[in-house]
């Protein structure tokens, strides 16, 4: 049975409209990415930025990302504050693709913003194109 002070400390969730989602994409670098494999669902951690109103993240041609190809993926950043029990969450579902324009790839290259942390070449660009964006934060 929750006590009094318990239930004082839960908070309500509210649900972000697109704009805010947005700003919180805008402002982190590390999210993750779900897919669907063959051999059941996978979700790997990334660094990326958002371009526009797509996300673009950078991987190796061999990773599982890669191999996913052109898909229907999720991707999910957020912000958790467990000591004061608030945070928000942002859930992108969209379609992931190989960027194939040199001179888009080029200025996000020079631009110094999206560079991997992960060892070894990650020459292959992926854009995730958002079908769907919500968000939530707890108060």
């Amino acid at each position: 049975m929750q006590t009094d002070t318990e239930l004082d400390r839960r908070r309500p969730f509210v649900d972000m409209d697109v704009d805010e989602c947005y700003r919180r994409l805008a402002d982190g670098d590390i999210g993750r990415v779900a897919m669907a494999l063959p051999d059941g669902p996978s979700i790997v951690p990334v660094n990326y930025i958002l371009d526009g109103r797509s996300i673009v993240v950078r991987t190796a041609p061999y990773t599982q990302l890669a191999a996913h190809g052109n898909g229907t993926v999720a991707f999910e950043v957020d912000d958790i504050e467990p000591e004061f029990r608030r945070g928000w969450s942002v859930v992108v579902v969209g379609h992931a693709f190989a960027m194939e324009d040199a001179d888009e790839m080029v200025a996000l290259r020079a631009g110094g913003r999206l560079k991997p942390w992960a060892a070894g070449s990650r020459n292959l660009y992926l854009k995730i194109v958002p079908d769907r964006v919500t968000g939530r934060r707890i108060l």
